[in-house]
């Protein structure tokens, strides 16, 4: 029988857990694309659904390329060797984190671009 977690342990494992991803390349891309954005966010004063919007989209982008990190590590530990299946599982899920980049692209075109066009235009000065 296993032994019971405590909440302080399976905090402290998805602490490690965030420490892993932080080292991976492509977390460390989105995570700029995300505090930059958020930044720009906050000079454009986005409303409350905006930004629950925003928010949501940067979760979504954050948490599709923390599956497909973990099903690639998940994949090389299964097979050091080259496997069709492994390649097809891979693609998926860095697909997923396509898509969801993609539609954060988009909403954030969708919020920020007029109101960054609509400054520019009547040279506001942040």
């Amino acid at each position: 029988m296993k032994h019971p977690v405590n909440w302080f342990n399976s905090l402290n494992y998805a602490c490690n857990g965030l420490r892993l991803l932080c080292s991976e390349r492509n977390f460390r891309i989105h995570l700029l694309a995300a505090v930059s954005v958020c930044i720009l966010s906050l000079c454009l004063h986005l409303s409350t659904l905006e930004w629950a919007f925003i928010a949501s989209a940067i979760v979504l982008v954050l948490v599709t390329e923390s599956i497909n990190t973990c099903i690639e590590y998940l994949c090389d530990f299964i097979t050091a060797d080259y496997s069709f299946a492994i390649k097809k599982i891979k693609d998926i899920a860095a697909a997923a984190v396509l898509l969801s980049t993609v539609y954060a692209l988009t909403l954030a075109f969708i919020i920020l671009l007029p109101k960054i066009l609509y400054l520019t235009t009547y040279n506001y000065e942040f």
